[in-house]
Order: structure tokens, then C-alpha cells, then sequence
């Protein structure tokens, strides 16, 4: 963007330049419509793929009267335990 140079003149600005910065303001705002659009979608399939990579497998499950537990590196104690082979 150019800033015009009569900016001390009486006479405004120019009208080619005035029609290059509404040209890009529209750009602008045809992208933040697109954004306000599919953000909201994106933030929740990533949310959802977050979740979905923390939950726990229980596959192959068996219950177990154990008093320790070890899950990822700590040590639950007394807890009736579901572990999986």
C-alpha cells in the first residue's frame, strides 16, 4: 500500500487508490468470513482427535484385585485395578 503523496493537499485522495485499498479491504473480508466459517469445524476435529488420542484402550481387559497400579510411570495404590495383557 502506497500512501498518497498530496496528503497535505485539499484536493483528497486519489481515486485509483482509493478503489486498490477497497479492493483489498474486500479481500480481507471474504478471508476472515472464509476463517469465522471452517475455524469453528477445525478447532473441534482437532479437539476431538486430542481426546481421541488419550483415551484409554481397554481392549483384552481383566479385573484384578491388585494393590499397586502403574499407570504411565505412576504408582496407584490400593485400587481395585483394570488391566489390560
Amino acid at each position: 500500500m502506497a500512501l498518497n503523496e498530496h496528503q497535505g493537499s485539499e484536493s483528497g485522495p486519489d481515486p485509483e487508490e482509493l478503489e486498490v485499498l477497497e479492493c483489498e479491504v474486500k479481500e480481507m473480508a471474504e478471508k476472515i468470513l472464509e476463517y469465522r466459517a471452517t475455524l469453528p469445524d477445525q478447532l473441534k476435529n482437532t479437539f476431538a482427535s486430542i481426546l481421541a488420542a488419550q483415551k484409554p484402550d481397554f481392549l483384552n481387559v481383566r479385573i484384578l484385585g491388585l494393590s499397586e497400579l502403574r499407570i504411565r510411570g505412576c504408582w496407584i495404590m490400593n485400587a481395585v485395578v483394570l488391566r489390560s495383557d
